[in-house]
């Protein structure tokens, strides 16, 4: 009896385990990233696909000035998100911009389920 007992207690443990580790993952969106040479855009029709086992969500905005052949400055923007799986590309939630020869980019982080969807990061 104290044997079936034991038992039952540990098989609980293991999925109340199990549970907490299925919820710690994070669900992102990602879009604007080639995968296998096939670009997903960021519109709602065509895109924007949710990914799960996220260790965090990122959102980057890409603006780069450029001279055409006329020396034109022309200004180009990029804004994709991404499902972060590896722990050496994660930082603290919230934006952090980088300035470059020729723009910037800002990448910002979050913590929760689909949290990189909208226009407010």
């Amino acid at each position: 009896m104290e044997l079936t007992r034991m038992f039952t207690f540990q098989i609980g443990f293991m999925l109340i385990g199990l549970l907490i580790d299925i919820s710690d993952a994070l669900k992102c969106y990602q879009c604007n990233v080639f995968i296998r040479g096939s670009p997903w855009p960021c519109n709602h029709k065509d895109g924007m696909r949710e990914k799960d086992d996220c260790l965090a969500c990122l959102k980057t905005y890409t603006r780069t000035y450029m001279q055409n052949t006329f020396h034109d400055d022309l200004l180009t923007s990029f804004e994709s998100r991404l499902c972060v799986k590896s722990e050496d590309y994660i930082r603290s939630d919230g934006c952090h911009a980088q300035e470059t020869d020729s723009g910037y980019m800002k990448r910002c982080f979050c913590s929760t389920d689909f949290c990189n969807e909208g226009s407010s990061m």
